[in-house]
């Protein structure tokens, strides 16, 4: 309208947050660094709160869930998929329940993994509870960041030191990194990994329209199962003495 002779925003650039910088750079667990994480005390039945520990990273690893993602999760967000039959975990932001982004909303299937693991079990075990919270030992922070990750990433960061994987460059995010190199080097199509990684998908019409929320359980449970690590089998289903 001729009011202004310069566009004041011409050269104005916007650059991505600290903190998703940080998580941009962290980089995947090497193999060794998974064997010994593994093979720690805290993988052990007789390990103090090893269920938080073990479970919050397994759950990671096969699914690339974020650490809020799964800290919040009760047992009313496992459901059952009515026309396969397949269990998923649906991960949303009613209630109490907080995402990074509206991209976050999905529903990603319970990998076989962890049902051989004894998912089931854990699901029981908080259903039987008033607040049907996995993981109860959790508790949300208090101040400005009431998270439930602020006080676990403490606690994650100090195991990691206390059994020799600690790096300034791999934590608990990094399993989120792991999880999206095997999905990619199992040639998960690329909107698929985004659905269940909870990314935002890609151009076009499909991306226009299509949620992460509307692709069917039963195609993303045959994807998500070509996700595997096959040097940790021998050290997850180490048979009982």
């Amino acid at each position: 309208m001729g009011y202004v002779a310069k566009n004041p925003c011409k050269k104005l650039r916007f650059g991505e947050s600290e903190a998703d910088k940080a998580q941009r750079e962290k980089r995947p667990f090497s193999e060794e660094q998974l064997v010994t994480l593994f093979t720690s005390e805290a993988f052990r039945p007789d390990y103090p709160k090893s269920r938080t520990l073990f479970w919050t990273t397994v759950m990671a690893l096969f699914h690339g869930f974020r650490m809020e993602e799964i800290l919040q999760l009760t047992s009313d967000d496992i459901k059952e998929d009515a026309a396969s039959g397949i269990l998923f975990f649906d991960i949303h932001d009613e209630g109490d329940n907080r995402l990074k982004n509206r991209n976050a909303r999905r529903r990603v299937p319970v990998h076989s993994t962890l049902i051989k693991l004894g998912f089931k079990a854990l699901l029981a075990s908080a259903s039987s509870t008033q607040d049907k919270r996995l993981f109860p030992d959790v508790k949300r922070a208090k101040g400005i960041d009431t998270s439930y990750r602020k006080n676990f990433t403490r606690t994650y960061s100090r195991y990691l030191k206390r059994c020799g994987v600690h790096h300034s460059l791999t934590t608990f995010h990094s399993l989120r990194r792991n999880f999206t190199v095997a999905g990619t080097n199992a040639k998960i199509p690329r909107d698929t990994l985004n659905a269940i990684c909870g990314w935002k998908l890609l151009g076009g019409q499909g991306g226009t329209y299509l949620k992460s929320t509307d692709y069917d359980i039963a195609m993303l449970s045959e994807e998500l199962e070509k996700v595997s690590y096959p040097f940790l089998d021998a050290i997850l289903f180490k048979p009982s003495s």
